[in-house]
C-alpha cells in the first residue's frame, strides 16, 4: 500500500503505516515505510532501527496517538463470500466499522530535510482505528498512516547556517539564492546609483526629468525582487494542504512584472504631467545653486516607497522563525529599516536646509539617501552568500563527514544504519 501511494502520486516523497503496540499480529512494533530516492521506490520496516513508540518526541506518531477522539462507528451492510469459489453468498450482514475524518489528522510545518531527502516537505499523519477486542461497540487506536509531501520544486533549499555541520555544495547554495533575483537586485541597485551619477553634473531639464526614472524604477526592481523572495518563504510556511505549491523563480518573476508596471506607469504620468525641471536658488551667501525642482509627485513617490518597505517589514516578521538560508529575513529586515530611515530622514533634512547650504552638501545628502542604503542592502544580502560559498569549498577535516544541515529534531538520532529524519520517519541512507 505504501509503495503504491509513492509510485502513483509524484508529489508524495514517502508514505508509512506505523502500528501501535501489539496492534499488528504479535509484533510489539511494526512500521512499513516507502520512499523515493534517485527515481526508485524503496521500502523497509521503521521498527528495525527506530523505536518510535518509546520516543515521545516522535510528532508524526504521538500527536495523533495522544489526541482525544469521539467514538465513531458506522453500520456497514456488506455481502460476504460463502466459500473460496465465490459461487454463493450469504445474506447481508451488519457489522461495525470505525472511520476517520480529515480533521483527525495532523500536519507538520514545512521543513527542509537535509541529509535525508534533501528536499522541502510536509508530513500528514492520520490515525487508524480498530474495533476494541473487548467491546465491539467501541474503537481503539491502532496506529497512524502518514505521507511526506515533496515541496522541493519551490526552489528553496535552505539549511540552518548555525549548524555545526556544512551548509551544502556551492551549487546548492547558488540554487537556493535564486540567481535570477540576485541579478535583478544588483541591476536595481545599479539603476539607483545612476541617479547619483546623473545629478553629479550641472542640472538641466533633461537630467532632472530622467533622474527619477533611475531612482524609483531601480528601487522597485531591487526591493521588489528582494521582498518577493521573502513572500515566497511566508507562503511556504502557510501551506495547510497536500496540494503542491509551485512558486519557482518564474512564478515570482510574473509577480514582479505588475510591481514594475505600476512604477513605470507612475513615472510616465509624472513625466507627462509635471516633470521635474532645473531651477536656480540662492543660499544665505547669495550664491546660485542649480537644483532639480521637487513637488508632490516626488513626495508621493517617496511615500509609496515607504509603504512598500513596510510590507517588507511585515513579511520579515512573519518568517522570523522559519529556518532560512543565510538568515535572510534578519538581513532583509536590517536593510529595510536602514532604507526607511535614510529615505525619510534625508528628505526632511534636504527640505529644511534647502537654500541655507551649498550645492556640495546637498549633493552629499542625495548620495547618502541613495548610495548608502543600496550599498548596505547589497552587502547584507550578498556577503553571507559569498561566505557560505567560501565555506562550502573548504574541505572537511572530519573523516567521513557528510553534508547535512538543518534537521527537524522531531525524533532522536537513529543508529548508524539510518541516515536522517523525514517528518518523524527515519530514512535509510540513499542508495549509492
Amino acid at each position: 500500500m505504501t509503495r503504491s501511494m509513492v509510485e502513483i502520486e509524484s508529489s508524495i516523497f514517502g508514505a508509512a503505516i506505523g502500528f501501535d503496540e501489539y496492534a499488528y499480529k504479535d509484533y510489539r512494533m511494526v512500521g512499513f515505510y516507502s520512499y523515493t530516492a534517485q527515481n526508485k521506490t524503496n521500502s523497509h520496516d521503521l521498527a528495525v532501527n527506530y523505536n518510535y513508540l518509546d520516543q515521545l518526541d516522535s510528532e508524526w506518531f504521538h500527536v495523533p496517538r495522544e489526541k482525544v477522539y469521539d467514538e465513531r462507528l458506522r453500520v456497514v451492510n456488506q455481502k460476504r463470500r460463502y466459500n473460496k469459489t465465490g459461487n454463493a453468498h450469504i445474506g447481508l450482514e451488519e457489522f461495525f466499522e470505525p472511520y476517520v475524518n480529515l480533521d483527525d489528522g495532523h500536519w507538520t510545518k514545512p521543513y527542509f530535510d537535509c541529509g535525508g531527502g534533501d528536499i522541502w516537505m510536509v508530513t500528514y499523519s492520520s490515525p487508524m482505528f480498530a474495533p476494541d477486542p473487548n467491546n465491539s461497540s467501541l474503537t481503539t487506536f491502532s496506529g497512524v498512516a502518514t505521507v511526506d509531501i515533496d515541496l522541493s520544486n519551490i526552489d528553496i533549499n535552505q539549511c540552518d547556517p548555525e549548524s555545526n555541520e556544512s551548509w551544502g555544495t556551492t551549487d546548492d547554495i547558488i540554487k537556493a539564492a535564486s540567481p535570477l533575483f540576485c541579478y535583478l537586485i544588483a541591476i536595481g541597485a545599479l539603476l539607483m546609483c545612476g541617479d547619483v551619477i546623473l545629478l553629479f553634473f550641472k542640472p538641466s531639464d533633461a537630467l532632472c526629468m530622467t533622474a527619477p526614472w533611475f531612482h524609483h524604477f531601480g528601487f522597485f526592481l531591487m526591493y521588489g525582487s528582494l521582498l518577493l523572495r521573502t513572500w515566497r518563504v511566508s507562503q511556504i510556511f502557510k501551506v495547510k494542504s497536500a496540494k503542491q505549491l509551485k512558486l519557482g523563480d518564474k512564478d515570482l518573476g510574473k509577480r514582479l512584472i505588475p510591481i514594475c508596471t505600476v512604477a513605470v506607469g507612475y513615472l510616465l504620468a509624472w513625466t507627462l504631467g509635471s516633470p521635474s525641471y532645473a531651477i536656480t536658488i540662492k543660499n544665505q551667501d547669495d550664491l546660485k545653486i542649480y537644483y532639480c525642482s521637487h513637488d508632490w509627485w516626488q513626495y508621493a513617490a517617496t511615500l509609496g516607497q515607504c509603504t512598500f518597505l513596510l510590507w517588507g517589514v511585515y513579511l520579515c516578521y512573519s518568517v522570523r522563525k522559519a529556518p532560512s538560508s543565510f538568515n535572510e529575513s534578519k538581513f532583509i529586515s536590517w536593510a529595510i529599516y536602514n532604507t526607511i530611515f535614510m529615505n525619510n530622514f534625508i528628505v526632511i533634512i534636504r527640505v529644511v536646509i534647502l537654500g541655507s547650504v551649498g550645492p556640495d552638501l546637498l549633493y552629499m545628502l542625495h548620495v547618502i539617501q541613495l548610495q548608502v542604503p543600496a550599498t548596505i542592502t547589497l552587502l547584507l544580502i550578498f556577503a553571507p552568500k559569498v561566505y557560505m560559498i567560501h565555506s562550502a569549498e573548504e574541505p572537511s577535516n572530519a573523516p567521513g563527514a557528510s553534508v547535512t544541515g538543518y534537521r527537524t529534531n522531531r525524533v532522536a538520532p537513529a543508529p548508524p544504519a539510518v541516515a536522517s529524519v523525514s517528518g518523524g520517519l527515519a530514512l535509510p541512507p540513499p542508495p549509492s
